[in-house]
C-alpha cells in the first residue's frame, strides 16, 4: 500500500504535466548523411576474472586450452558481427587485476590459461584492435609501463628494466611486438573496490589522486613506447 506522503508526491507529479497539446513527429532521412561513424565504437568486452574457469579457462568460449587456439566459429562470428576492438580485462575485476599473473608459461598460472597472450591471439585472428584496462587498486606506473614493453618493446630492449617483459612475450609465442595503441586506466574506479568478506573496508580512489596518478602512468608508458 503507498503511503499517504508518497501518494501526494504521485499526484502531485500527474498533476503538473500536461497534456502534450501536439503530436511529435520524428521523420527518418536515410539518404542523409550526418557524418562518419567511427568504427571503433563496434566493441565488445572480454572477462579474465581469475579463478572463474568460464573466463579464466575458456575465455567465455572463445579459447580452446586443449588446442591453444581461439575457436574458430567465435573467430568467423566476431568477423560477421564486424567487431572491430576488443577490451581486457574487462569490468570491475580490472580494479586490483595484476596481468604479470596472466602472461609467461602456463605451468606458473594453471588458474589463468586465458591470459594476456591468448586475448592477443584471438585479437589477431578475428581482426579486432586491443583495448587494454589497467588497474587503479593495483600496482603502479612502472607496472603500467612494464606491460608496454611486454606488449610493444622489440626483444633486447628493457627501457624500463628490472624483467625483460619482451623476452617473456617471445616466449610466450610472439616474438614480434603486438604494437598496442589503446590503453585505459581503470574502469568505474569512481565508486571504489567491492566490499567483500576478504576486502571489508575497500578503498576509492579521488578525482584529483586519480588525475595526478593518470598522468604518472601516461609519462612512463610513454617512455617505453
Amino acid at each position: 500500500m503507498v503511503s499517504p506522503k508518497y501518494m501526494v508526491v504521485l499526484l502531485f507529479a500527474l498533476t503538473a504535466c500536461p497534456a502534450a497539446e501536439h503530436d511529435a513527429v520524428i521523420t527518418v532521412n536515410p539518404t542523409q548523411i550526418v557524418g562518419k561513424v567511427n568504427p571503433l565504437i563496434f566493441g565488445n568486452n572480454q572477462l579474465a576474472y581469475p579463478g572463474r574457469p568460464e573466463y579464466a579457462k575458456y575465455g567465455s568460449g572463445l579459447w580452446d586450452p586443449d588446442k591453444r587456439a581461439p575457436v574458430p566459429e567465435y573467430v568467423a562470428l566476431s568477423r560477421e558481427a564486424g567487431i572491430t576492438i576488443q577490451r581486457w580485462p574487462g569490468g570491475c575485476i580490472a580494479h586490483n587485476y595484476n596481468w604479470k599473473k596472466t602472461v609467461g608459461p602456463l605451468s606458473e598460472r594453471p588458474d589463468m590459461l586465458w591470459g594476456l597472450p591468448e586475448f592477443m591471439t584471438f585479437c589477431e585472428a578475428s581482426g579486432a584492435l586491443p583495448l587494454i584496462t589497467l588497474a587503479v587498486y593495483w600496482g603502479d606506473q612502472n607496472d603500467a609501463a612494464d606491460i608496454v614493453e611486454y606488449l610493444n618493446s622489440p626483444v633486447g630492449k628493457n627501457p624500463n628494466g628490472g624483467k625483460d617483459w619482451a623476452a617473456v612475450r617471445a616466449a610466450d609465442g610472439h616474438p614480434q611486438p603486438y604494437g598496442v595503441v589503446y590503453f585505459e586506466y581503470g574502469n568505474e574506479d569512481y565508486h571504489g573496490e567491492h566490499k567483500t568478506a576478504q576486502n571489508p573496508n575497500p578503498r576509492k580512489i579521488t578525482a584529483e589522486d586519480y588525475a595526478r596518478r593518470y598522468l604518472q602512468y601516461q609519462a612512463a608508458m610513454k617512455a617505453v613506447d
